[in-house]
């Protein structure tokens, strides 16, 4: 079984497979309990969704809290989370942020790159190189929850 639930039957389930929990999962959602949003700029592989789903594990939240968006819409959030370059420059062209840094989208809200999971397994082997890489992706992301908690 998944660590975040409906991740792996998006795997097999259509071509623009989309990581969000199933509107049947959740009248929350709708009442905008969405805390953060991960945006990816296509769908990620099965490795890239089960490193999703650990790190989604680990911060110690669901997809209901923290959908991994592939498509539009963007559903509205507390903060977005662009996994890699890509997906800030197709959801948000104009902006220019460095990677693992905070700013701010058009609309005020927070707004964090950190590196696309897909761009970390590519690497496969694990060099000295990749454990930075993740461990600054994780520091990242840990900082994100801290600020949905003050929010």
């Amino acid at each position: 079984s998944s660590a975040v639930p409906g991740s792996q039957s998006a795997v097999a389930g259509s071509q623009s497979a989309v990581l969000r929990s199933n509107p049947a999962d959740g009248a929350s959602k709708a009442a905008g309990a969405v805390s953060l949003v991960f945006i990816h700029d296509r769908p990620l592989s099965p490795g890239g969704i089960g490193m999703m789903a650990k790190i989604v594990t680990a911060l110690g939240l669901t997809d209901g809290q923290a959908p991994i968006i592939v498509e539009p819409p963007i559903p509205n959030a507390k903060m977005f989370v662009f996994l890699g370059f890509r997906a800030l420059r197709r959801y948000m062209p104009a902006m220019r942020i460095e990677e693992n840094t905070w700013g701010k989208s058009p609309k005020g809200k927070d707004i964090l790159v950190v590196k696309s999971p897909e761009e970390i397994l590519r690497f496969g082997t694990v060099t000295p190189a990749v454990q930075k890489m993740k461990k600054d992706m994780w520091t990242s992301l840990k900082a994100v929850v801290q600020r949905c908690n003050q929010q």
